[in-house]
């Protein structure tokens, strides 16, 4: 009897310890997943992060990191927008829209209900921007896989570069709208301020 006692309490001991110790794994992933939220909500990605300094209106300042996690000399003045995806005829999903510019690099970045968007590399594609005075531009931009929606640098396209950096210097609120992959997407974003913003650069 005393044996089968013993093994009684034993067994009990044991489940007693293994609750514990799965009570103990589940708080910590739960830790674990609540920090990474709260770091995700400082980054548009796991490259460029904002350095919290807003220069102009609707535009901040963002660093690169490296593969480890550190910043960079290296920034890009960036501004954020809303919009929507059409996936289908009776379902929208919102989109966050970034616009990034360095120099002569100038592209966007759509992030649907928190992803990034990417593409097969290379994927052409044509965006209409309106201004704020209902004029509608046509520009030719290139899908990257890295998730980049990037205005093309060829030559032949310097004089819509121009024009875009026009735009922006003009501010406002812009209207865009393309279609990728059969998917179209809308979005609006305020440039205000870019020429007092990209001196800060």
């Amino acid at each position: 009897m005393n044996n089968l006692q013993n093994n009684y309490f034993m067994k009990k001991n044991i489940w007693v310890l293994l609750v514990i110790v799965l009570a103990f794994l589940a708080f910590s992933c739960k830790n674990v997943n609540t920090n990474a939220d709260s770091n995700s909500n400082q980054s548009v990605d796991s490259t460029f992060v904002t350095d919290s300094k807003i220069v102009a209106s609707n535009w901040e300042l963002y660093n690169i990191e490296d593969e480890f996690g550190d910043k960079t000399p290296e920034k890009y003045l960036g501004a954020k927008g809303k919009g929507s995806a059409s996936l289908d005829a009776n379902r929208d999903i919102d989109v966050t829209v970034y616009l990034f510019i360095r120099h002569d690099e100038i592209f966007f970045k759509f992030h649907l209900n928190d992803l990034q968007y990417t593409s097969h590399d290379n994927l052409p594609i044509t965006m209409k921007i309106k201004d704020g005075d209902g004029i509608v531009y046509s520009f030719d931009l290139i899908c990257k896989n890295n998730g980049e929606i990037s205005m093309r640098t060829d030559k032949d396209y310097k004089q819509s570069q121009h024009q875009f950096i026009s735009l922006l210097e003009k501010g406002g609120l812009l209207s865009g709208a393309t279609q990728i992959l059969g998917t179209p997407y809308k979005f609006k974003i305020d440039v205000s301020g870019y020429t007092d913003a990209i001196k800060r650069l």
